[in-house]
């Protein structure tokens, strides 16, 4: 797992990693839709210049919740399930996540599933973000089988 951020230690992830963690700190989620989007096509691109095929890295995006302090730690897209599954939506529309059979919805106290059956993702809790995980591609050399979670 690599989390980046910038140019630099996304093309490393690209090269050598086989999950890569995002995230965005912009208080709209909205605009963190955008921003992650634009990362993900980046990566996307990253891998191509690295002979690699985009599909054989895991991404992972966490949410940030700017007024989660605010609230307690009480993190909006936890409390509110339609919005959670908005988010996600989103998130897979822009390329920064996709929904996986590998987490097929059964859910321990840790870890909490998008509630709308044709969203497979994760919600890992984590503090003040959400992480968001998408599937695994297969290459050469060793491949963990469990989602990857921050």
């Amino acid at each position: 797992m690599a989390a980046a951020l910038r140019p630099l230690m996304m093309a490393h992830a690209a090269r050598w990693a086989d999950a890569w963690n995002t995230m965005s700190f912009d208080p709209d989620f909205e605009a963190q839709i955008d921003e992650l989007g634009s990362r993900a096509k980046l990566m996307d691109e990253l891998c191509a210049a690295n002979d690699r095929n985009p599909e054989t890295l895991r991404k992972s995006a966490n949410l940030f919740d700017a007024e989660a302090r605010a609230n307690g730690g009480r993190l909006r897209d936890y409390d509110d399930e339609a919005l959670f599954n908005h988010l996600v939506r989103d998130l897979i529309a822009a390329g920064t996540i996709a929904p996986t059979s590998e987490l097929d919805g059964s859910c321990n106290s840790d870890v909490g599933c998008a509630t709308d059956p044709d969203l497979t993702v994760g919600l890992h809790d984590g503090g003040p973000a959400a992480g968001l995980v998408g599937p695994v591609g297969r290459r050469e050399g060793p491949v963990t089988e469990k989602p990857l979670c921050n």
